[in-house]
């Protein structure tokens, strides 16, 4: 269960440091194009931060948005080990009993 938190964490802080190097870039540049996509990447971050905390609460609307991130993470190259990871520390029994699953999956 903690390396599911972990996988969701460092996550969240790729998309963040990648939202602010765009951010950077585009005013360093001056080609404000990256802006918008260095914003949403940044918010990106905030939302998966966001679910990793509701994790570490053992909530449960957590656990979903958790699966379906790191379902979403499997066919990229740069988030493969995170949602790799991140399924394996999701779908153990343990994981599940925690977060209220008694039966199935």
């Amino acid at each position: 269960m903690k390396a599911a938190i972990i996988a969701m964490a460092y996550s969240a802080l790729m998309f963040i440091l990648s939202g602010l190097f765009m951010i950077g870039a585009a005013f360093w540049t001056g080609q404000f194009g990256w802006f918008p996509l260095g914003v949403f990447s940044t918010l990106c971050g905030g939302a998966v931060m966001y679910v990793a905390q509701g994790m570490d609460k053992r909530r449960k609307w957590a656990w979903y948005a958790a699966l379906v991130l790191c379902c979403l993470y499997l066919p990229s190259v740069m988030f493969l080990p995170m949602g790799a990871i991140g399924l394996c520390g999701l779908l153990t029994a343990q994981a599940r009993r925690e977060f209220g699953f008694t039966t199935g999956l």
